[in-house]
């Protein structure tokens, strides 16, 4: 039974998109589109609203 349950966790955990610089979860559910989503930067992928300001204020991908 015990499986079953870390089972159902994990599918609940990875419900959400992690920021591929600082490896936290975002706020970005995975099944949103990525032509919907504010902090996806298309051929890198999903950042969060942190770490996307600071590449932002850096023009690392302007």
């Amino acid at each position: 039974m015990g499986k079953i349950i870390n089972f159902f966790n994990k599918q609940k955990q990875d419900e959400y998109e992690v920021c591929i610089v600082c490896k936290k979860k975002t706020t970005v559910k995975r099944e949103k589109p990525i032509t919907q989503r504010y902090t996806y930067i298309e051929g890198v992928g999903q950042l969060c609203s942190r770490c996307y300001k600071e590449l932002l204020e850096q023009n690392a991908f302007e």
